[in-house]
């Protein structure tokens, strides 16, 4: 179950993002505990898979549905495991992400700045959605500092004023929360879902 306004949800539920639940019974208990505090939640499927499968997109789309720009990303480890906050995180070029987000962005009719988060399933290696923001999100430095300043192009549109350039952007930069990532690698040692050596080798 995840929240339809995840800020409420947060302010309530501290330090969740979403609740597993396994049975009927499950559901309905959660669904009442939620509804008993006004909050409204979506039933979604939980995509397997690592975290390092996870995807994101950024784009601004003008007045006529065209993309100024163009960012892709993904993460490689997050806090909490399956439903956190990213803690290490990368840019990428991922063509088949960028498509996927732009044509899904255009037939929303989704206008300005956007970002929508994807998966990357498994069991038929097809990009699932998990979310999509049509706001800043807490990788907006990452973004900004790989060269491409959303905050700057949404002003300068508002304003009316030249754009900055968005043409390119640098592949490889990561963002690193170390004491979010330090907690997500001491969990996935003691699970044995991460080792050293076996980090090193990849």
């Amino acid at each position: 179950l995840k929240p339809v306004h995840s800020n409420r949800f947060a302010k309530r539920f501290k330090g969740r993002k979403a609740f597993i639940v396994n049975d009927v019974d499950e559901l309905t208990r959660r669904h009442a505990e939620t509804a008993e505090h006004g909050l409204e939640m979506i039933a979604t499927e939980i995509i397997p898979g690592p975290d390092d499968r996870l995807c994101s997109y950024y784009g601004y789309l003008d007045e006529n549905g065209r993309s100024l720009v163009h960012v892709t990303k993904r993460k490689i480890r997050q806090f909490p495991r399956g439903f956190g906050l990213g803690s290490l995180e990368i840019t990428d070029h991922a063509p088949d992400v960028a498509a996927l987000a732009h044509g899904f962005f255009q037939s929303m009719g989704l206008r300005g700045l956007a970002n929508v988060e994807f998966k990357r399933d498994p069991r038929d290696e097809r990009l699932k959605l998990i979310e999509v923001n049509h706001r800043f999100t807490a990788s907006n430095e990452l973004v900004r500092r790989a060269g491409v300043d959303l905050a700057q192009l949404a002003y300068a549109r508002l304003a009316g004023i030249a754009l900055p350039s968005v043409d390119d952007y640098r592949l490889g930069l990561t963002m690193w929360n170390p004491l979010r990532d330090l907690r997500s690698v001491a969990l996935a040692a003691r699970e044995d879902l991460w080792s050293l050596p076996r980090s090193v080798r990849t």
